[in-house]
C-alpha cells in the first residue's frame, strides 16, 4: 500500500498537466484487490462452514481465514473509506452498535470486527448460524465492489487524500493500541 501510494504520489507530482495520470493505474489496483478481497471472503464462508466444536483445527483455520480476509481489505481499505464511506461500514465497521445522529437511528454492527468477536469468543461453536449469517452479508457485498466503479470520476489529488487519510487512520490506531 505504501508503494502504490508513493508511486501515485510521485506520478501526480511528475506530471502536473493532466489532473488524473495517477487514476487509471488506481481504479485497476483496486479491481485487482477488491476480486481478491471477494475470493478471500468466499473462503472464510467456506471455512466458517466447515468449522466443527470437536476439531481445534477447523477453528484455528477459520481464524487464519479470517486474518487473510481482513489483510485483502485492508488493500482496498484507503478507496473505499474515501470514496464509498456507507458500502466500507458493511465491510469493518464497528463491533458496537452506534446510533446515527440527528435522528437516533440504532445500526446494528456488521462486518468483519464483529466477526472477529464472535470467532473468538470461548464457545465458538455456539455462534457459528451468527457468523455464517454475518460472513454471508460481507460476501454477498464483496462480489459487487466493482459496480460501485460505474460512472466514477476522481481526480489525483482526491486519490493522495485518500491514501493520505489511510495512513493517517493507521498511525493513529496504532498509537492507541487498537
Amino acid at each position: 500500500l505504501v508503494v502504490v501510494s508513493c508511486l501515485v504520489g510521485l506520478l501526480s507530482l511528475s506530471y502536473p498537466s493532466s489532473p488524473a495520470i495517477g487514476l487509471a493505474p488506481t481504479i485497476a489496483y483496486y479491481k485487482t484487490a477488491a476480486q481478491d478481497f471477494a475470493t478471500t471472503t468466499t473462503r472464510l464462508q467456506e471455512a466458517l462452514t466447515a468449522m466443527d466444536a470437536k476439531d481445534p483445527q477447523s477453528i484455528h483455520q477459520a481464524r487464519e481465514t479470517l486474518k487473510q480476509c481482513r489483510l485483502a481489505y485492508k488493500h482496498i481499505e484507503f478507496f473505499q473509506e474515501y470514496f464509498f464511506p456507507s458500502a466500507a461500514i458493511i465491510y469493518n465497521g464497528p463491533a458496537k452498535v452506534e446510533v446515527e445522529e440527528p435522528y437516533m437511528e440504532f445500526h446494528t454492527p456488521v462486518g468483519l470486527q464483529v466477526i472477529e468477536a464472535l470467532l473468538f469468543e470461548k464457545d465458538v461453536a455456539a455462534q457459528q448460524s451468527a457468523l455464517l449469517q454475518e460472513v454471508a452479508v460481507v460476501q454477498s457485498s464483496a462480489q459487487d465492489l466493482q459496480a460501485q466503479l460505474y460512472g466514477f470520476t476522481a481526480d489525483d489529488q482526491q486519490i493522495l487524500e485518500s491514501i493520505r487519510l489511510e495512513l493517517i487512520r493507521i498511525y493513529t490506531l496504532g498509537l492507541t493500541g487498537f
